[in-house]
């Protein structure tokens, strides 16, 4: 979030589950674009008068998805520049939609053109099974909301904030960074819990002593040995590089800890 969005001088961008900005959508476009261009028009000498459809596909577009007469399907030439004209009137949802209806009129299509999309903008949703489907939900995000407002201190929300800034970085994302703040976020709100300042290994010990369920502290010496072991070396020659799933999935388990840590302590 940058100074105006603090500052309450501009709006904070939409939940990224319920929003779609204009680089992502015309990136989505791109990859449509070129593949009808490719695959449903035989271009003439020309590339007009004499180009015609390969098969039925541009018309169930036209009719099926966009719900324009038959009658007035566009000709070849000028399809694309009246499908482009439909899709810029679609909200980020119907993008979603489109992408899902591409997807099972062409069998042909490679998904993986999509995800090289959807990642590279940060986008909160994947195609999985020739789906389009969410890599979180309203869930995750609520446990995520959850723990900044169930954070004991200043310093907590922080890391928290820095993990998150870290993972949705479109220009430099750090995903190993990111998995450290989110496990140091654990690690504060059990130095505020125990009244210590020992570290995330002692506390855990000290965790094991009292009333905390002994397989939740274990997952969570899993977790602190998943910093240890492999984020914290990931530098060295031949180390574990964490990715952005990984980032997304530590960062939602330390959201849960910290909200469990709270409402148990």
């Amino acid at each position: 979030m940058n100074f105006s969005e603090r500052e309450g001088h501009k709006k904070a961008k939409h939940n990224p589950l319920e929003s779609m900005d204009t680089s992502l959508k015309n990136a989505i476009w791109t990859v449509i674009f070129t593949y009808i261009n490719n695959n449903y028009i035989s271009w003439g000498a020309t590339g007009y008068g004499d180009s015609v459809f390969r098969d039925k596909k541009a018309g169930n577009l036209w009719t099926d998805f966009f719900d324009q007469k038959i009658s007035q399907l566009p000709r070849v030439g000028n399809y694309l520049n009246e499908i482009e004209k439909l899709y810029a009137k679609l909200e980020w949802y119907g993008v979603y939609d489109l992408m899902d209806f591409f997807l099972e009129q062409n069998e042909h299509f490679d998904h993986k053109e999509f995800n090289k999309v959807l990642t590279k903008h940060n986008a909160a949703y994947r195609v999985i099974d020739s789906i389009v489907q969410p890599i979180s939900d309203k869930e995750v995000i609520a446990a995520m909301e959850s723990a900044q407002n169930n954070s004991l201190s200043k310093e907590i929300k922080e890391h928290l904030h820095k993990a998150q800034t870290l993972y949705s970085s479109k220009q430099k994302p750090d995903f190993n960074s990111s998995c450290l703040e989110s496990i140091k976020a654990i690690e504060g709100t059990c130095r505020v819990v125990l009244n210590n300042s020992k570290i995330l290994g002692d506390n855990i010990k000290e965790l094991k002593h009292l009333k905390y369920n002994q397989h939740i502290v274990g997952s969570l010496e899993k977790l602190n040995a998943f910093r240890n072991d492999v984020v914290a070396h990931a530098t060295k020659h031949g180390g574990y590089s964490a990715t952005k799933e990984d980032a997304i999935f530590i960062h939602t388990i330390s959201c849960g800890f910290i909200n469990y840590l709270k409402s148990t302590g």
